[in-house]
């Protein structure tokens, strides 16, 4: 049991009315207490196995990529790319490239209209993705620990009733 509440912050967890709306979406294919309960079903040769393979899976923990990556990276989309989201992420770093650009064609020519609103887009649509990012990379992040960890006690569950 030691195991599972050494990794127990990186799995989903009980979230407000925003983040349970956007749960709908991406649900975890099993909770924490089933996981738990396959814990419990383990031996002690089989919970050192379960440490080794989790020492060598790559399982993010979601708080240092809220602070370093979405937090501080987050107007670059890059806290997409860290989770393996990669076409949110090139959304992301589009938009806040595209910001960039038409910023200098506005610095050209502050009174056209057209440019002006274009920056707007892109700029607040930028920010926008980073503000949602801040609510939904948590739970996606913790979704697929969960299923990395879930994968492994398979693994080793099926193994050894063979």
């Amino acid at each position: 049991m030691d195991l599972y509440y050494s990794i127990e912050n990186k799995l989903p967890r009980k979230y407000h009315w925003l983040t349970n709306w956007y749960i709908k979406f991406e649900k975890p294919k099993i909770s924490n207490e089933e996981l738990k309960l396959k814990f419990e079903k383990l031996n002690n040769e089989q919970l050192n196995e379960v440490a080794f393979k989790l020492s060598n899976t790559k399982i993010i923990n979601p708080t240092n990529v809220f602070w370093l990556y979405n937090f501080i990276f987050g107007a670059l989309g890059i806290v997409r790319f860290a989770i393996g989201h990669f076409k949110f992420g090139l959304f992301g770093l589009i938009f806040t490239i595209m910001a960039i650009i038409v910023s200098f064609f506005l610095n050209m020519n502050p009174y056209d209209p057209l440019i002006g609103l274009l920056y707007i887009f892109f700029y607040y649509g930028g920010q926008g993705l980073w503000v949602a990012d801040l609510f939904m990379v948590g739970v996606s992040l913790r979704n697929q620990n969960i299923e990395k960890i879930n994968n492994i006690l398979d693994e080793t569950l099926s193994k050894d009733s063979v």
